[in-house]
């Protein structure tokens, strides 16, 4: 079984929660917009996401790892593909 882990088996997006804490929310959401629309391919649109979080301690990483909420159900899910 192959997942994406953000926004299905967490109810997040990692890279928002470490933007949120780096205060660039608003530019890694424009950045997916431009994705999304076709304008940057995944590659292109990952390099100008992870940018914006430049500078960024290594401790966002356990603060972003302490926000992220399980979708309800995504354990059992993997109990039962086990």
């Amino acid at each position: 079984m192959v997942f994406d882990v953000d926004s299905t088996l967490i109810q997040d997006e990692v890279i928002e929660l470490l933007a949120d804490q780096a205060g660039s929310r608003a530019q890694v959401a424009e950045v997916t917009e431009r994705a999304m629309a076709g304008e940057l391919d995944f590659a292109g649109s990952l390099i100008a996401r992870v940018e914006t979080l430049a500078g960024l301690a290594e401790s966002a990483l356990d603060d972003a790892f302490a926000a992220i909420r399980v979708t309800p159900g995504a354990e059992q899910l993997i109990d039962a593909i086990h």
